[in-house]
């Protein structure tokens, strides 16, 4: 059975493994990186945010693995950040227009333009989703990703009202970024995977205080960096999807390395969290196959979540295996919140 769970000290050589088999997967993803120099620190401070007991610490980092429970080994990753940009900036480009008009001439002209912008700053953001190749579909990645929104839903005490997602940006196969070599490269003569690199550890204000603060205007660009706006990277389609079917939406702002989408949404709009209940855990046999349910427990450093097909609900009582209570960590008589798996699927 896969499950998910908080990130312990003892996983940071299983995810140096997760990333580093992982090869050009990561281009573009500069909340992973496979170096021990990068995982160790990163690590140790969501590991601070899953045992602090204060809800409203700045930009906590919640690091959730996905777990082969017949192997226990890691194969997944994802992330919630409880706030963006309050101890540094966190800039995005907005994309705009500029209106022109000249009755006398009868010209009346709309361009559009990007403005630097910090209007994510205090937002949650859910990121650094990833999963080995082995276990890619099966359910496993809306498991890894979902389970973000259960937890959010359970503990609202510890987030804002809003989340966002940064989408991986279109990429050339040779893993060039037309977005970065159209416009940043102009202003920071970096190749982009030098820029990206220099964004995960830190560096991602100082490459944007060096960015005009004056709007760009889009037809300057060159045509491969014009599509690319919005553009999202091939591998990262089905993400995009996933929470966009949940509810997250593209308000027009980009990133400002690859231009990738970003989608935002108010949390308690994700139809995850308001399609949740609470529901009283018993054993049970004999156990009929229904939709899929996530399943996630209620506490914070104990947080489990399963995605579990074989179940019974009756007037708030849910009935599983005792593997699946064994799994979870949890003995009858406790609550858990479940959601349906998919958008559509009535099961509570």
């Amino acid at each position: 059975m896969m499950y998910v769970r908080p990130v312990a000290f003892d996983d940071v050589d299983a995810l140096i493994e997760l990333f580093s088999d992982a090869g050009d997967r990561l281009n573009g993803m500069s909340s992973i990186r496979p170096e021990r120099e990068f995982v160790a620190p990163r690590v140790a401070q969501a590991r601070k945010a899953w045992t602090d007991a204060d809800p409203l610490p700045a930009e906590n980092d919640y690091l959730l693995v996905l777990v082969d429970g017949a192997t226990e080994r890691i194969v997944g990753t994802s992330t919630i950040y409880s706030a963006v940009g309050l101890s540094e900036p966190f800039f995005s480009y907005r994309v705009g227009t500029q209106v022109a008009a000249s009755r006398e001439l009868g010209v009346y002209r709309r361009t559009r333009t990007l403005y630097l912008s910090n209007d994510y700053t205090g937002v949650a953001e859910v990121a650094s989703l990833f999963l080995h190749h082995d276990y890619i579909g099966s359910g496993n990645g809306r498991l890894i990703s979902l389970s973000r929104m259960l937890f959010m839903a359970q503990h609202p005490d510890r987030f804002p009202e809003r989340v966002m997602a940064e989408m991986r940006g279109y990429q050339n196969e040779d893993g060039s970024s037309p977005f970065w070599e159209g416009l940043g490269r102009h202003f920071f003569t970096l190749p982009f995977p030098e820029a990206d690199r220099l964004s995960a550890t830190g560096n991602k204000v100082f490459i944007a205080e060096l960015m005009p603060r004056h709007p760009i205007y889009v037809p300057l660009l060159p045509d491969s960096a014009k599509d690319a706006i919005g553009k999202v990277h091939p591998s990262t389609v089905p993400a995009r999807r996933l929470l966009e079917s949940e509810g997250f939406r593209w308000q027009g702002y980009v990133d400002i390395f690859d231009g990738g989408a970003t989608l935002d949404a108010r949390i308690t709009d994700l139809r995850a969290v308001h399609e949740s209940a609470l529901e009283v855990v018993t054993e049970g046999i004999d156990l009929p196959e229904d939709d899929p349910l996530l399943i996630a427990t209620t506490g914070v450093d104990s947080f489990r979540c399963i995605m579990l097909p074989r179940y019974r609900i009756d007037a708030g009582r849910l009935e599983i295996d005792a593997h699946t209570m064994r799994t979870l960590g949890v003995q009858g008589g406790e609550t858990v919140r479940v959601t349906p798996l998919r958008p559509g699927r009535t099961v509570l």
